[in-house]
């Protein structure tokens, strides 16, 4: 069932080890919590999906 977003954030940062990403963020409601990044992000990051 889609939900409407609650929101955005333009600066949300993610730290993951020394690093830290800067990017927009889409604000939903949910029971758990979990990030879904996108190519934006990946490449910002310099991510590899293994």
């Amino acid at each position: 069932m889609y939900k409407r977003p609650l929101g955005k954030i333009d600066q949300f940062s993610v730290t993951v080890s020394t690093r830290t990403i800067i990017f927009k963020a889409i604000v939903t409601k949910a029971v758990n919590y979990a990030i879904i990044v996108g190519n934006d992000w990946m490449r910002k990051a310099q991510a590899q999906i293994n």
